[in-house]
């Protein structure tokens, strides 16, 4: 669902905080302050923004939040894909699978001719062989992101479709 409510829009907060967690924990705290990111956390509502932005929350049965991804316009017609996290505790259900594609699906939906992201496959195998199943292919570099081992993937979207 597209978190709206100011009460879905800070269990997206709270995913994106155990992310930034994760991250400072797998690859290194100087990674999960790259960009800015507890601005990012902090203004995730209007970082992702509609017209041409938006996040995504998928909750369990019970209605507790599970996971997230983010979308933002950049240079070019492109949509980045950004932030997706699921708990590690309710992994194996698809519902990485099932943010990417509702992301994908929207974004395509907004006009966008691809969407771009940026993974590191080290740290996150589980992340790029998702990606690649959905047509991700590795593309020169989109932004200034640091992260040691950074690679940049593409999926071009074909007449309004992903």
């Amino acid at each position: 669902m597209q978190a709206t409510t100011p009460a879905q829009i800070e269990a997206v907060r709270v995913l994106l905080r155990e992310y930034r967690k994760w991250i400072a924990t797998t690859l290194g705290e100087q990674h999960a302050c790259h960009t800015s990111f507890d601005h990012e956390i902090a203004n995730a509502a209007a970082v992702y923004s509609p017209p041409r932005g938006f996040l995504l929350l998928a909750t369990g049965a019970d209605g507790t939040p599970v996971g997230c991804i983010a979308v933002h316009e950049i240079a070019g017609n492109r949509a980045e894909i950004k932030r997706l996290w699921v708990r590690p505790e309710t992994r194996g259900l698809h519902a990485g699978a099932a943010l990417l594609d509702a992301a994908l699906q929207h974004a395509s939906q907004l006009g966008y001719a691809e969407a771009v992201l940026d993974t590191v496959p080290e740290a996150m195998p589980h992340a790029l062989a998702l990606y690649r199943s959905r047509g991700f292919t590795e593309t020169s570099r989109f932004n200034d992101n640091p992260v040691d081992g950074v690679n940049f993937y593409r999926l071009k979207f074909s007449q309004g479709t992903p």
